[in-house]
C-alpha cells in the first residue's frame, strides 16, 4: 500500500482509498490485517456504553480510531480527551490493550499500521485467520 500525492492509497494497483472516504480506508486496513476475527463497535467493559471503534475479543485487543486530531475534533478536545482516557483505562483494567490509531495514521502509513497490528495480534488460531491465497 502506497500514499500518492493526492491523497489515494493503492494496493496492487488498485485504488482504495482517496482523501475523505473513510470507510474504503477502513476497509484496506481489514484487508492488510490477517487476523480476521474482528469485530466493530464491541463493548470493552460490560455495564458500560463504551465500544471501541474495532476488536478483536479472542485476543483482548482493540483498536480506537482518533478523529479530528488536526481540526480541534472530539478526541482532541479537553472533557472528551479526558472521557476516552477513561475509557482506555477501564478496558485496560478489564484487560484489554486498547491502541490509538489516527486516520491520518491509516492514509500515510496503512501497511505498517497493519504490520504492526499483525505483531500484536500475533494470530495463530486458523479459525481467526485470512484464507490463504492457495486455498481459495
Amino acid at each position: 500500500m502506497s500514499p500518492r500525492r493526492n491523497g489515494a492509497i493503492t494496493l496492487d494497483g488498485r485504488r482504495l482509498y482517496r482523501a475523505g472516504n473513510r470507510r474504503v480506508l477502513l476497509d484496506a486496513l481489514l484487508l492488510l490485517v490477517d487476523c480476521q476475527d474482528v469485530s466493530p463497535e464491541w463493548t470493552l467493559v460490560p455495564g458500560r456504553r463504551w465500544r471501541a471503534d474495532l476488536a478483536w475479543p479472542a485476543h483482548r485487543v482493540a483498536v480506537e480510531l482518533m478523529g479530528g486530531v488536526f481540526t480541534r475534533g472530539h478526541h482532541v478536545r479537553g472533557v472528551e480527551f479526558e472521557h476516552d482516557c477513561e475509557k482506555m483505562l477501564a478496558a485496560s483494567a478489564a484487560g484489554w490493550r486498547v491502541l490509538p490509531v489516527t486516520w491520518r495514521m491509516l492514509a500515510r502509513n496503512g501497511q505498517e499500521v497493519a504490520r504492526l497490528l499483525d505483531e500484536i495480534l500475533g494470530c495463530t488460531e486458523p479459525a481467526h485467520r485470512r484464507p490463504s491465497e492457495t486455498t481459495q
